[in-house]
């Protein structure tokens, strides 16, 4: 059985509203090219509550991604040689 992790629950829930894209197309809106690090910045400074529970999302979501990525050997950081 998989455990109930955070970003499960909120992927589960974000299913079953309808909500997936939701905040990217706000960043569009916005000048973006999508869900950016600029637009999250941006969004965890707007004073809609909803937008900036939308980029906390956004952002620990990319924060999963990059941490997969770093745990597989894949990560974008620059390296010196």
């Amino acid at each position: 059985m998989a455990r109930d992790l955070p970003l499960t629950r909120i992927r589960k829930r974000v299913e079953e509203r309808g909500t997936e894209g939701k905040f990217r197309r706000w960043c569009q809106r916005h000048g973006h090219d999508g869900a950016t690090a600029a637009c999250i910045a941006e969004g965890l400074k707007s004073d809609d509550k909803g937008v900036q529970a939308m980029a906390k999302a956004a952002k620990a979501f990319a924060s999963g991604r990059a941490a997969k990525r770093r745990k597989a050997g894949r990560s974008r950081r620059l390296t010196r040689s």
